[in-house]
């Protein structure tokens, strides 16, 4: 009988918990981690607070915001931006995943559409770009779009839909939003 007691006293799972001598680190299920690595960990459900750096999230689950402010978006660091030279369909290189493009002021006739390509190493064939007229120049005088994505490139078309010619250094801004095909 007193050996069926040693089995069936109570456990404490605040004790630590050793296998050959070495403490096996354990985490509850409210616990702060500083200054942690965790190698591959399963984490259920997690709340994170604050400001947090890893390498990459992976999740096969919605990744979402509620904050009303916050949203979901790139940090500071992630953009970068450029000024086109020579004339509105002058391309330019910008290798970062947001930024904004700062066009060249030359003439663009009403009801004219121009084209330039924005050289990109952080753009993928089978991502998608957003681009809108910013800032500078004439509200509602221009037309917006990007085609011609693949890897490592994209065009931006801006038509004129002022009435009359236009000589402004539109500022654009863009997001790639990094997608998959399968």
């Amino acid at each position: 009988m007193a050996e069926l007691r040693r089995f069936y006293q109570p456990v404490d799972f605040n004790e630590a918990v050793t296998k050959g001598g070495v403490a096996i680190p354990t985490i509850s299920s409210t616990s702060t981690l500083t200054n942690k690595t965790l190698t591959s960990p399963t984490i259920a459900t997690p709340t994170i607070t604050g400001t947090t750096t890893c390498a990459a999230v992976a999740s096969s689950g919605a990744v979402t915001s509620s904050s009303a402010t916050g949203g979901v978006g790139y940090a500071t660091g992630a953009g970068g931006t450029v000024t086109q030279a020579t004339n509105k369909s002058t391309g330019v290189t910008l290798n970062t995943v947001t930024g904004a493009i700062t066009m060249n002021n030359a003439a663009l006739a009403d009801a004219t559409t121009v084209s330039f390509t924005v050289t990109n190493s952080a753009v993928a064939a089978t991502d998608a770009v957003v681009v809108n007229h910013a800032s500078a120049g004439t509200a509602a005088s221009y037309l917006v779009w990007p085609d011609s994505l693949g890897a490592g490139s994209f065009k931006i078309n801006v038509r004129n839909v002022s009435g009359g010619s236009l000589g402004e250094a539109i500022v654009l801004r863009f997001a790639v939003i990094k997608g998959v095909s399968a």
